[in-house]
């Protein structure tokens, strides 16, 4: 602030000595003086001059003794900036790698079913050795915070956005199963393909992000030795099963060589042996909710139909993973190879709410006009072609362009 005004002064005191050497210029030239006026006035131009001379010298001085100073300054702070850049990226390499050691003892933990519980602590402390390594490394970009911090906010924000977008995609992860029809798969195909997404995930969270992100980690389920007795001759049967849901095995009675499944209780914590085959339930009607007797399959997902004596509604039968009868109204199927007429297709377009559809909204339609899923989708499609509702992917509405070619 001093240097300032320090300057602002020498300029002011530069501009009025100026003035005075103006004005003694003018005198000299227009006024009629006598030789000693003359030679006092020579005299005080004389040092007015010296005066302004000396002055704006040392302003132009002091300005390019500033200007070295700041190039000075800016070459520093790009040396300093680029020194601080390199080590950025060591820390970020180097948090990368303890960050990958991490998940890699992780999984090695958790595939080892057999490993020693003195190998599984050891394994455990140095995992937890690694997170102290990684955040005190992650913490030491705060010391370039001055020199860098907007590269550092920058790759924050990065981070946060990767982060975000991948715990989004692990959200669809475990919504995967509503894709798919309930009664095409079993739980268990549904747990592995889930399990086995949600590994390639959290190796994707690694490599990506650089950060590690916990998942939900599903407990170990030790197999049991059970001992059962035979329904059929009474005879015990040991064998081994999980104690987990939808938990089915096939067994074979060694003494009367009747097929068998053995299917676990959750509610109850205990597993049921039961006659593979046909067996008669009780259970309401889904179309009439009057009470009927039907032959349900033992195993888990097998269909079988029967028809309702009240409505005659066909009725698709099958047993859950958790041992429970499943009741559903069986479709009316289009004929295979029949074409779909516009009747149809104005009627699915009736039915059609406003758009964006929320998911799953041509099997709502399917369940009102009693058709299958599949021509529900064939009507859609030949309604979008048509350019009467728009194409739709995610809740995200496009319109059809036609090829240039």
């Amino acid at each position: 602030m001093s240097n300032r005004s320090n300057g602002k002064l020498e300029r002011n005191v530069g501009v009025l000595l100026s003035i005075g050497v103006t004005i003694c210029v003018l005198i000299i030239a227009f006024g009629s003086l006598s030789a000693k006026e003359s030679a006092i006035l020579s005299l005080l131009l004389t040092i007015l001059s010296v005066m302004a001379s000396w002055i704006f010298s040392t302003i132009h001085s002091s300005s390019q003794h500033a200007e070295a100073i700041s190039e000075v300054k800016e070459m520093h702070n790009e040396n300093l900036r680029t020194y601080a850049l390199k080590a950025a990226e060591k820390v970020n390499n180097l948090s990368d790698q303890l960050n990958r050691l991490s998940l890699f003892l992780g999984e090695e933990l958790q595939d080892d079913e057999n490993a020693l519980i003195d190998s599984k602590h050891r394994i455990l402390s140095g995992i937890h050795m690694i997170a102290m390594l990684k955040s005190v490394n992650d913490t030491s970009l705060s010391d370039w915070q001055g020199v860098i911090g907007e590269e550092i906010e920058e790759h924050r924000k990065e981070a946060e956005e990767n982060e975000k977008l991948l715990l989004k995609l692990m959200d669809k992860v475990d919504h995967l199963w509503d894709s798919y029809e309930q009664d095409t798969i079993t739980a268990e195909i549904v747990d592995k393909r889930v399990n086995q997404l949600k590994k390639e995930m959290k190796s994707l969270a690694g490599n990506i992000t650089g950060a590690h992100i916990s998942m939900p980690r599903a407990k170990k389920i030790v197999k049991r030795n059970l001992v059962k007795n035979c329904p059929s001759c009474n005879k015990n049967i040991s064998y081994i099963q999980r104690a987990k849901h939808g938990s089915a095995k096939p067994l074979t009675c060694e003494n009367c060589s009747i097929s068998l499944i053995s299917i676990y209780d959750e509610n109850l914590d205990d597993f049921g042996v039961n006659v593979s085959g046909l067996k008669s339930e009780n259970f309401n009607c889904p179309s009439c909710t009057k009470k009927i007797i039907g032959d349900v399959h033992t195993v888990p997902n097998q269909k079988n139909i029967i028809k309702c004596k009240e409505c005659s509604v066909d009725i698709i039968l099958n047993r859950s993973t958790a041992g429970k009868v499943v009741t559903t109204v069986k479709p009316e199927e289009i004929l295979t190879g029949l074409v779909i007429d516009d009747e149809f297709i104005s009627r699915v377009e009736t039915l059609l709410p406003v758009q964006p559809w929320p998911q799953h909204v041509h099997k709502d339609i399917a369940t009102q006009i009693k058709a299958s899923n599949a021509s529900v989708q064939k009507a859609i499609k030949q309604l979008i072609l048509s350019g009467k509702v728009k194409e739709q992917k995610d809740g995200i509405l496009y319109d059809l362009v036609p090829s240039k070619a």
